[in-house]
């Protein structure tokens, strides 16, 4: 059921974000306007027109601050007065920049960060006064491929709870964010924010990785922890147990893909082709009988 049409922008919208309260949400778009939509009542509140045109807006968890980017420069204001509370520039362009955390604490300011994503394989962290954490270079895991976007995630309490090995258990109660980069050739890195603020050496941080068959070229993804997967974790396979799952462009993939194209489903896939090609078969039989009935009665 359709609520309200929203429209006032005169050019095409590149970013939404709604409000974690789910009453306002904003809107950019080519035309260089920020809108502010009360979403409740149907119309436009508040319209501000930015210095560049802005590629993505972002509202944070608290729905104290947002982000904008551009498409060499980022900035995050304030909710309260639109003010700039930090910003950043690069020689690179900006492919995705979202807020992530480096503890385990949700409520802890202190370890919330702005993430950068660059077109020259550059994964950047900032705190929210806008002084650079860290720095890390991609190139050695994701090769001649580029970094196409990111999301951030968090290991979900039941799945943590779930650990049947004490060692795991301490470990991820511990763990801050992770940021999953998908790439131009479909490989997936899942990369701990606490580690890659902790360690100079980039590998160190990875937490898994998965090349998808063929190597699609992957503009975007989503990721969101599977809890009905993540009730029996062990110490050897707890990355694999707590999957996660990437919605791409062109269809859905699981960083499992155990299951995925195994012999028991192209055997499966096989009977189904062959029953459809049956009944296709029979279907073309009653028609050609019916047909020639009618043409007997034709001809009497």
């Amino acid at each position: 059921q359709c609520v309200h049409i929203l429209g006032g922008h005169k050019a095409g919208i590149n970013g939404i974000s709604i409000h974690p309260s789910g009453k306002m949400s904003l809107s950019v778009s080519k035309d260089g306007t920020m809108k502010l939509w009360n979403l409740v009542q149907g119309r436009c509140a508040f319209t501000r027109r930015l210095r560049s045109v802005a590629e993505r807006v972002l509202w944070h968890k608290s729905g104290d601050c947002y982000l904008l980017n551009s498409l060499k420069e980022w900035q995050l204001f304030s909710a309260a007065d639109n003010s700039i509370l930090c910003a950043g520039s690069h020689t690179a362009r900006i492919n995705k920049v979202l807020f992530t955390s480096a503890s385990c604490d949700n409520a802890d300011s202190n370890a919330q960060r702005v993430a950068v994503l660059l077109e020259d394989k550059t994964l950047c962290l900032f705190d929210f006064t806008g002084r650079l954490v860290t720095s890390a270079d991609l190139t050695s895991l994701v090769g001649g491929s580029r970094p196409r976007d990111m999301q951030s995630s968090r290991m979900n309490e039941i799945a943590i709870k779930a650990c049947q090995s004490e060692t795991v258990r301490s470990v991820l109660e511990n763990e801050g964010e992770m940021l999953v980069v998908v790439t131009s050739q479909g490989l997936l890195i899942t990369l701990s924010v606490t580690s890659l603020e902790t360690h100079k050496e980039v590998e160190t941080a990875v937490l898994c990785s998965h090349q998808l068959k063929g190597e699609p070229r992957l503009i975007a993804l989503s990721v969101w922890s599977d809890v009905s997967s993540s009730t029996n974790l062990k110490e050897n396979n707890w990355i694999d147990s707590a999957k996660k799952q990437i919605d791409c462009e062109g269809g859905v993939e699981r960083t499992d893909n155990s299951r995925i194209n195994s012999p028991a489903d192209k055997k499966k896939k096989k009977k189904r082709n062959k029953k459809s090609l049956e009944m296709v078969e029979e279907k073309e039989r009653k028609n050609g009988e019916k047909e020639g009935e009618e043409g007997a009665k034709k001809k009497k």
